[in-house]
């Protein structure tokens, strides 16, 4: 029907809008991805953005959302279904009040939290490539965020430095990441936001 025929539409967009070598991040169908068991499983705390944590206070736990076990009735009432919600939201919040934790370190990730670095990435492989590849044109910014962003260099150099040999394909991939980490100390700029986080972390901590 329309309706499902759009969400596959709009699921086929914002899958292409990103590499498409990701494939689906989350699930495919009902499926979950590997990408998913593995954040599901190390992962304590999964945000899009490091400055949602600005919602919280620092001494805030985190608890997972309950999920009905195999041997669990699904309550079909959806009135049931939000008084337990309710019930158990307000439970975490008397555990987040009785419960105070001294927090000693943060931990942050670093690419796409604390800096954008696929910028520098990119000018990186765009000279790289072009001494390695003087008669190609120059890459733009689609071709890197298609064919480069997000994969390892040995699968970059094998694709795009085909002509050469092991050898050569690694000292490219080595040389790359040098001059990737020159640039980087003057062009990489923090994530917007980021100051704000910082600076509620040291007020409150």
């Amino acid at each position: 029907n329309s309706v499902v025929s759009s969400f596959f539409i709009s699921r086929t967009k914002s899958r292409d809008y990103f590499n498409p070598y990701f494939g689906s991040i989350f699930r495919t169908y009902t499926v979950p991805t590997y990408f998913h068991r593995r954040l599901a499983r190390f992962a304590d705390v999964y945000t899009s953005n490091v400055c949602n944590f600005l919602n919280y206070p620092l001494d805030y736990i985190f608890f997972p959302r309950r999920m009905a076990l195999a041997h669990e009735n699904v309550l079909p009432t959806p009135d049931i279904n939000l008084l337990l919600m309710k019930t158990a939201q307000e439970a975490m919040r008397f555990e987040t009040k009785k419960q105070k934790i001294k927090m000693h370190a943060i931990l942050f990730d670093l690419d796409g939290t604390l800096v954008d670095s696929d910028s520098v990435h990119f000018e990186a492989w765009q000279k790289i490539l072009a001494e390695m590849n003087p008669r190609e044109p120059l890459i733009d910014r689609a071709f890197f965020d298609k064919h480069i962003s997000g994969r390892l260099n040995p699968d970059i150099t094998r694709d795009l430095l085909s002509n050469l040999s092991d050898d050569e394909q690694q000292s490219a991939a080595v040389r790359k990441e040098l001059l990737f980490r020159d640039l980087a100390k003057e062009k990489l700029q923090p994530t917007k936001g980021l100051d704000k986080i910082i600076e509620y972390i040291k007020t409150n901590r």
